[in-house]
């Protein structure tokens, strides 16, 4: 499976997010962790991921980065999250 399949079969939502998101994962290896920056790429928030949702009610309105750290490959996407 290439990095592109990867990808496609991790997913965040609800996207945008108002007190927290949940990660789906479709693939084989498990999510280990989950940090998210902000724009200026500062790290906001950095958790090992247990499977229950991820809050993001004490981080301010506005865009991040969502790293999802697998077994042996990391995923960013975007994030949105709105009071």
């Amino acid at each position: 499976m290439n990095t592109q399949q990867f990808e496609s079969n991790v997913a965040v939502f609800p996207n945008p997010a108002v007190v927290s998101f949940n990660i789906v994962n479709g693939n084989t290896e498990a999510v280990q962790e989950v940090t998210v920056f902000d724009m200026t790429g500062r790290i906001v928030l950095n958790q090992t991921y247990t499977g229950q949702p991820v809050s993001v009610e004490l981080l301010p309105i506005g865009n991040y980065i969502v790293q999802v750290q697998l077994e042996t490959l990391s995923i960013k996407t975007k994030l949105i999250v709105l009071r």
